[in-house]
């Protein structure tokens, strides 16, 4: 070590840092002091000369400075809960759905499974461990999966709660349900009109199992029922539309999918140049006093028609050439169902209108009783079938138009699941007819 180095004196330069440390120390002490709108505050400083090695950092408030947070991860507790939480509840929150009871004797083919779970949940149906559709539950707790085609033998169906993923949350108890094999001898059938149809009445015929009841449908509508005879066959009165339309038959068995026959397409025309007969005036519901009037309406030139109160023929004519008719008619008082067909028809064309003739008598029957008035009803189509006995397998001996009164004079006696009568009519026909196809007050 050599220790002859001279020691070092302090010099100008050393001043210069200190002067420079204490001047940017007042900066500080300023700016951190005098804020926006703030009249500077005038600083005195003496400087002193202090070694570089002792000074200490001046006692200043830095400005406000926000702090930055650094980058952390939230706590699992608060972060936001993913898309498919919210869609897809813990087992714990929601209710094992229910499967409803299966009514009737089911048969193969399609039926609708339906039942109860947590509103707004997603129900998956199984059988015989293979899922057959998805349903969302309803804001009242109701689900139901439509046309779900259950196969002949012994059936299993579980119904559970899953996920939007399709994972199962919670499960019913498997339901176990027998499906029997579809007899072809109850399915019906109905047999194709021969040539071309027009717009108007129809009747059609088929066949079913005896003592069975068959039900009608036109474009997906029921129509109606008939009971199927003793020898197999069946017939069924309905008023077609002009256009194509569809029928089918199936039999009412209780089953979830009756029996039912295949579609019959018929492509129907205008009504047939005789069908055009119409009634112009009186108009339905007209009030007239007793006595003669007059009944008119438009036809084709040439047609020879009746005009009836009921079944009972109150005149005849003839369609004019300008294709218009008139006849005077004398019906008895009360509430006449005038109709009008061509000479010779069964059918009245048309549906009859109802009109008060003088006083209209009230009927005080409050059921189908012996003694008491009753009327075919609209609800039936245009004709109601008379018959030589109670039954579908008896003989016709008469049609009756909408609005035929009659007095019932025997019954009921029960066949084909129908309640029959045997009546006397206005136009003192007798015979027996269904009881269900009448009413005690004209509509």
């Amino acid at each position: 070590m050599n220790n002859d180095q001279p020691t070092r004196s302090w010099l100008g330069y050393d001043w210069f840092k200190t002067t420079v440390a204490v001047i940017l120390a007042a900066l500080l002490l300023y700016g951190g002091l005098s804020g926006p709108g703030q009249t500077p505050v005038a600083i005195v400083s003496t400087a002193v000369p202090v070694a570089s090695a002792t000074i200490a950092p001046a006692p200043t408030v830095a400005p406000a400075v926000v702090p930055i947070a650094a980058p952390t991860t939230a706590p699992s507790a608060t972060a936001a809960p993913s898309p498919t939480a919210a869609s897809s509840p813990a087992s714990g929150s929601i209710a094992a759905p229910t499967l409803d009871p299966l009514a009737g004797n089911l048969i193969a083919g399609p039926a609708t499974l339906s039942g109860t779970s947590s509103p707004n949940s997603l129900v998956e149906v199984l059988i015989d461990g293979v899922a057959v559709g998805t349903a969302t539950v309803s804001a009242n707790g109701t689900w139901s999966l439509p046309e779900i085609v259950l196969a002949a033998g012994e059936r299993t169906i579980v119904a559970r709660t899953v996920d939007a993923a399709g994972a199962e949350l919670v499960a019913a108890e498997p339901v176990t349900a027998t499906v029997g094999a579809a007899n072809a001898s109850t399915v019906p059938t109905i047999d194709a009109p021969a040539g071309l149809l027009a717009a108007g009445p129809l009747t059609l015929t088929g066949t079913g199992t005896p003592g069975s009841s068959v039900e009608i449908l036109v474009d997906d509508e029921p129509l109606g029922t008939t009971a199927v005879s003793a020898d197999g066959s069946w017939a069924f009165d309905v008023v077609l539309a002009e256009g194509d339309r569809s029928i089918v038959a199936r039999t009412l068995d209780g089953s979830a999918r009756p029996p039912t026959s295949e579609a019959l397409a018929l492509k129907v025309g205008a009504p047939a140049a005789g069908d055009q007969l119409a009634i112009l005036a009186p108009r339905e519901g007209a009030k007239l006093p007793a006595g003669p009037i007059t009944i008119n309406g438009t036809g084709t030139p040439g047609t020879d028609l009746e005009v009836l109160d009921s079944d009972k023929v109150l005149g005849e004519g003839t369609v004019t050439a300008d294709g218009t008719w008139e006849i005077e008619v004398t019906p008895d008082e009360g509430e006449p169902a005038i109709g009008v067909r061509i000479k010779g028809s069964d059918d009245v064309v048309g549906k009859p209108i109802r009109i008060t003739v003088g006083k209209a008598e009230t009927n005080f029957c409050t059921g189908l009783e012996l003694g008491c008035q009753a009327w075919v009803t609209r609800a039936g189509g245009f004709s109601l079938r008379m018959r030589a006995g109670a039954g579908t397998d008896q003989a016709i001996v008469a049609k009756l138009p909408i609005g035929t009164q009659m007095e019932l004079l025997e019954g009921p006696s029960r066949a084909n699941n129908l309640n029959w009568y045997r009546v006397r009519t206005k136009g003192d026909q007798e015979g027996w007819v269904a009881g269900e196809n009448l009413v005690l007050q004209p509509d």
